[in-house]
């Protein structure tokens, strides 16, 4: 049994197909609508036949969880793909930082960019296939010590912090509606950095530990009930919809592995209900902008309504805000190539600003936003692709994309031989989820890593040793 978590045959095939089928779709679609669409129907079906790869390879141990089917259906299909089937069937007509581009010019971008995601999954599928890897070094632990207590004291410690937040505000209330302010009239601006954020997501973290080291527990009302209210408070003092439904999943992908199996009606549903999270999110942000209360009764609570709005939410970002296709149509004519300064931040990832005597390099996400959006104080992720494109243009992306491969193929190398040790599943989930060659990715998988790694020694305690991997993984060669 693959400590991946087994695909099936059929369901391979049924993935392959309907990725298959929407770019037959799309194809025809272009060629129907002219303005070049067909140029996005093409790029798509280059990309399509680079994408459907792992789906045909006969290695069983390939399953959901593994680098190269993950890579496909997380970061490919649902990050990538699902917020442009806009672009795919009617072609892409506006975008929040390109000016002055007719129809047939934003399709022909959006074309360049399939052919460029294809490019870079290429290559990391070459990595992933081709260089060898690394036995990385991981601690063992023992079982956790009264996780319970030790969950509810860090979930007490994110309720003082969600607490002085709200007091800085003046309410709950106002902090709730801080999404609708200016970003340079946000509460962190005032309090010096985002250190009370920080704190607030603590309890997300602490029940990612626990569950990893007992994933019985997902049915115990003690964790439940802790889990839920980590979340809330996150949700409270962000106002994001990611720090909702991400840890979930990955929840469930810590569930999945330690099983090894797949939920396909839980997913399902799990779906559906993150449209509609998704949907009544983006409401309340809307209605909030430039607000002084929201009454709660503004909100539409329908399930059908809302599961659209969220639809719409995801699509919106995926074209007229989408930071990739800014970069496209911007470097190197009106911003110059970086150089590889955008990735000049991640040396700085574990060292507080106020410790350097100079600013930090900005990362991806503050330059797109700033340069090419005209939004400072704030982020657009520029992708992989992106951020490798706008540093070192298309031999970048090879580069990166490649790089990348071999990394996950250590990691992919280490767990198949510790698959069972709760620690490594934790470590994997997080890497699956969190790292991506990007330097916001890097930023986020650093700081979750150092957390987890924290918390599991005040669950455990000392390491009990130190193990590397020493199993086979990925595609058979």
């Amino acid at each position: 049994m693959s400590p991946f978590v087994e695909t099936g045959r059929a369901m391979r095939l049924v993935f392959a197909a309907a990725i298959a089928f929407c770019a037959l779709a799309a194809l025809i679609a272009g060629f129907a609508a002219g303005q070049q669409q067909y140029l996005v129907g093409l790029g798509f079906l280059v990309y399509a036949g680079i994408a459907i790869v792992p789906f045909l390879l006969r290695d069983p141990t390939v399953g959901w969880f593994h680098p190269l089917m993950f890579m496909v259906l997380w970061w490919g299909i649902v990050r990538y793909i699902l917020p442009l089937l806009p672009v795919l069937m009617f072609g892409f007509e506006e975008h929040y930082a390109i000016f002055g581009a007719s129809d047939a010019e934003l399709n022909a971008i959006a074309g360049k960019g399939f052919l460029l995601s294809a490019l870079g999954l290429a290559a990391f599928y070459l990595g992933f296939l081709t260089v060898r890897p690394i036995s990385l070094p991981l601690p063992t632990f023992a079982a956790p010590a009264l996780p319970a207590l030790k969950t509810a004291i860090i979930l007490g410690i994110s309720l003082v912090a969600l607490t002085v937040l709200a007091r800085e505000l003046g309410g709950l209330d106002r902090l709730l509606l801080q999404r609708g302010l200016a970003r340079d009239n946000w509460v962190d601006v005032d309090l010096g950095g985002r250190h009370w954020h920080f704190l607030a997501g603590l309890g997300v973290n602490a029940c990612l530990v626990w569950l990893a080291f007992a994933p019985d527990k997902w049915r115990s009302p003690d964790f439940i009930v802790m889990f839920l209210l980590s979340l809330v408070i996150s949700f409270a003092t962000t106002g994001s919809r990611s720090v909702l439904l991400v840890p979930i999943i990955m929840a469930g992908a810590i569930w999945c592995l330690d099983r090894r199996r797949f939920p396909y009606l839980a997913t399902a549903s799990f779906l559906f209900l993150g449209l509609f999270v998704v949907g009544i999110g983006g409401q309340f942000r809307e209605i909030s902008r430039g607000a002084s209360s929201v009454n709660i009764e503004d909100l539409d609570t329908s399930i059908g309504g809302q599961v659209v709005r969220g639809a719409e939410n995801i699509f919106r970002y995926g074209t007229e805000f989408d930071g990739f296709l800014a970069i496209l149509a911007n470097v190197p004519d009106k911003m110059p190539l970086l150089y590889g300064e955008s990735y000049l931040s991640v040396a700085f990832v574990a060292i507080p600003s106020v410790l350097l005597p100079f600013e930090k390099p900005e990362a991806g996400g503050r330059i797109v936003s700033e340069r090419l959006f005209d939004i400072p104080n704030s982020g657009v992720p520029p992708g992989n692709i992106g951020e490798a494109y706008m540093n070192l243009h298309v031999p970048g992306v090879v580069l990166v994309m490649f790089a990348f491969g071999a990394v996950m193929k250590s990691f992919a190398h280490r767990f198949a031989s510790n698959s069972t040790k709760p620690f490594d599943r934790l470590f994997y989930v997080a890497t699956l989820f969190l790292l991506q060659p990007n330097s916001t990715a890097i930023y986020d998988w650093v700081q979750s890593g150092v957390v987890l790694v924290f918390f599991t020694l005040i669950y455990c305690g000392l390491p009990l040793g130190v193990s590397r991997g020493s199993g086979v993984s990925g595609a058979r060669r």
